[in-house]
């Protein structure tokens, strides 16, 4: 999940986030130190550095809103963010611990240089803006002061890990060499062989006899049970409820909101520091500059930099929605001040609201309005199938008397499939469904169940058929088809292999009607390569020696194939892709090495982390 999180952090309230959670944590194999350990009130405990479940469980709940704003605390526990936030903490825990073991501090200068260097806090010009600092820990969530902490303890990490990651580097040649190899291009001569099913001839009894005799296994049936099951479902009961033209009325006009598009404004911005500048910028606009050309000249800004989208007045704070909104098309508006400086706004483009008719949504609203009534009818009647079994009435007679489908499948797989190995359609695609056909007692009607989809079945199982050899008339077709496809690839085979025999492509493919295609220089995983086994083809040809001739199947066709050029990375691209992969196998490399350590604090500090303190806290609290 965290990985996830990362890869959206392009705000600087995320970036912010980002010190919270440490980078790595997991590989420590941190799931060994997980345990419940009854009421104490620290979350996280490593030697004497403590870390309170209501610490913690702030942690969750800031994450939670940045990153899961529409889960609940029960649904993020359940998507694993407790643990990653956890792990987060874990890591901070050791890493303090130890510092403190070692007698390492962080000094007030080190804390400033370090949100100095921050870039989510730097204006235009690369200098640390206050008001950019002070707006991200609040969209954030943190003050200053538990922002620091933060800062803190990821110095006095980067204090212990420096002593021996800087001097890790990944071999300048061998990078150089693993650049080689990725970056080295194949041209092919090659020959498509059809593998033509259709052409190859219908097998004679005989013959279909002796391979199905050599190739039975292949067609037993597998284990299969037949069941019988009633199944009270919305689509079961559709066809018994009606809705009232003024049903869809009244449903519309309580949801029009979401049949609204509201009005939008294309704006463009830019903030001020000083309010003597955004007044300067703003009478220069009004004596007829252009407001990106004034942007750009007073703040460095381009136009993507000073185009905020087409926004609604709800993506605005009140202070701007106001003015922004009550202005026409290409009026300038401001300066206004707020907490982050003096904007000047310019109004691009008005998107006046739009609503769906009524006549344009009738049906669908209609649908939804009968499938929620069809789930009212399920829930119901479910008691009356339940007592309708209780009382001893038939599978039959209870289908009769409460609108419940009777299902009867007469052999059903693990998997949810037929004899043949077709799926089967309706309940026998439920997990649950086949979990419990599966598990049940034969001949004993089992509980009333409920699916994921509104759905309740009950079900008997009235036998079991084991896997079993099937006679050849049951699986003709499947053999024939099997047969014709196996002639027909042991033909472009035996072709294939005496084109790599004649060691002449060109002549043997003008002898069979075949053309020689030369492809485009590909890399080994195929790229450049228009072909849909462009992946494994370009395998082939990566492991050939120059003008050997060989062949690869693909499924569908065979193809002859050599090597014809060999192209070596050329110098710049080389160089580009040495000092990436020397990066990135360096950092591989010091992350193995942090994880070495992190183990090592793990034990040596003894860290404990008693989640249920955590997770008691955190259920049941609304969002």
């Amino acid at each position: 999940m965290l990985k996830s999180m990362r890869s959206s952090a392009k705000s600087a309230p995320m970036k912010i986030f980002l010190v919270m959670l440490a980078i790595g944590f997991a590989m420590w194999g941190i799931d060994d130190v997980f345990r419940n350990v009854g009421s104490n009130d620290a979350a996280i405990k490593a030697g004497d550095y403590e870390i309170s479940a209501l610490e913690a469980a702030q942690d969750f709940d800031r994450t939670r809103r940045a990153y899961l704003p529409g889960a609940n605390n029960a649904e993020a526990i359940g998507q694993g963010l407790l643990g990653d936030v956890l792990n987060g903490l874990a890591r901070r825990a050791v890493y303090a611990a130890e510092a403190e073991r070692l007698g390492l501090t962080v000094t007030r200068e080190m804390e400033k240089e370090y949100i100095a260097s921050e870039p989510a806090f730097k204006d235009q010009n690369g200098q640390f803006n206050l008001l950019r600092f002070q707006d991200a820990l609040n969209r954030a969530g943190l003050n200053e002061e538990s922002y620091i902490e933060y800062i803190r303890q990821d110095l006095n990490s980067g204090q212990l890990l420096s002593a021996m990651l800087p001097g890790i580097s990944y071999s300048d040649s061998l990078s150089e060499r693993i650049g080689q190899w990725r970056l080295e291009r194949r041209v092919i001569d090659y020959v498509t062989i059809k593998v033509d099913v259709k052409g190859a001839p219908v097998p004679s009894d005989a013959e279909l006899d002796a391979w199905y005799a050599d190739n039975k296994d292949i067609y037993k049936s597998p284990d299969l049970r037949a069941v019988t099951a009633l199944v009270l479902s919305p689509e079961a009961l559709l066809a018994s409820v009606t809705v009232e033209d003024a049903e869809i009325r009244t449903a519309y006009d309580n949801q029009i909101d979401q049949y609204r598009d509201p009005e939008r404004r294309t704006l463009r911005q830019m903030i001020f520091a000083d309010d003597a500048k955004a007044q300067d910028a703003a009478s220069a606009i009004k004596g007829g500059e252009n407001f990106n050309n004034v942007a750009e000249t007073a703040l460095g800004l381009s136009e993507d930099d000073t185009l905020l989208g087409a926004l609604t007045r709800d993506d605005l704070t009140e202070e701007l929605a106001e003015p922004a909104f009550n202005a026409g098309a290409g009026e300038l508006i401001g300066p206004i001040k707020t907490a982050l400086g003096s904007h000047l706004m310019l109004v691009e483009e008005i998107t006046p609201e739009q609503v769906v008719s009524f006549e344009d949504v009738t049906k669908d609203i209609e649908e939804n309005l009968k499938r929620e009534k069809a789930i009212d009818l399920v829930y119901q009647r479910v008691g009356a199938l339940e007592d309708s079994l209780a009382s001893g009435a038939t599978f039959e007679e209870t289908a009769k008397s409460t609108g419940a489908e009777l299902v009867q499948i007469n052999g059903l797989d693990r998997s949810g499939n037929d004899i043949d190995g077709q799926p089967i359609d309706g309940i026998a695609g439920d997990t649950k469904f086949r979990q419990s056909v599966w598990t049940a007692t034969i001949g004993e009607v089992g509980l009333v169940e409920e699916t994921n989809a509104d759905t309740f079945f009950v079900l008997r199982v009235d036998r079991e058929d084991a896997s079993a050899e099937r006679p050849l008339a049951d699986v003709k077709d499947r053999v024939v088809a099997d047969m014709r496809r196996e002639n027909a690839m042991t033909t472009a085979r035996d072709q294939a292999e005496g084109m790599v025999s004649d060691q002449d492509l060109a002549k043997s493919a003008k002898a069979a009607g075949l053309s020689v295609a030369t492809s485009p220089a590909m890399r080994r995983d195929g790229v450049n390569f228009d072909h849909t086994a462009a992946r494994l083809i370009a395998t082939k040809a990566f492991g050939l020696d120059p003008n050997v001739l060989d062949y690869i199947e693909t499924g569908e066709e065979v193809v002859v194939l050599r090597v014809t050029d060999v192209q070596a990375a050329d110098a710049e691209a080389l160089a580009e892709e040495t000092e990436r992969l020397k990066g990135s196998l360096s950092a591989n490399l010091a992350t193995s090495i942090e994880g070495i350590i992190g183990n090592g604090l793990v034990d040596i500090h003894s860290l404990s982390i008693n989640a249920g303190a955590v997770q008691a806290l955190l259920v049941g609290q609304p969002n």
